[in-house]
């Protein structure tokens, strides 16, 4: 899979996993903003455009849910540089300087 590709899978499983805490949520304090963060500018491109090549017509469409609930204003999609995004310690392999880095970050 592309880098693009996989990001967006996993783009839309966070935020079908978000409703689900997000209901939770919304019932004990009142409503919040979804959010969810990304690295690649592809797959956040991907749900904010309308347009596009041939090529990524199909990820557009596997992406509909995404863009529904974006346009809609129930969630925000916003890209983070890859050199602060503290997911990486669960999701790859990291060098002890890195992972000191990141869990810098998360204090």
């Amino acid at each position: 899979l592309s880098t693009a590709e996989s990001e967006l899978a996993e783009l839309v499983e966070a935020m079908t996993a978000g409703e689900s805490v997000a209901s939770i949520v919304d019932e004990l304090i009142g409503p919040v903003q979804r959010g969810a963060f990304t690295d690649p500018q592809a797959a956040v491109s991907i749900i904010n455009t309308d347009g596009g090549s041939r090529r990524t017509r199909h990820l557009r469409t596997r992406a509909s849910y995404a863009r529904q609930s974006v346009l809609s204003g129930f969630w925000a999609i916003q890209h983070i540089l890859g050199a602060v995004m503290v997911a990486d310690i669960g999701t790859k392999p990291l060098t002890s300087t890195r992972l000191d880095c990141l869990k810098d970050l998360m204090i």
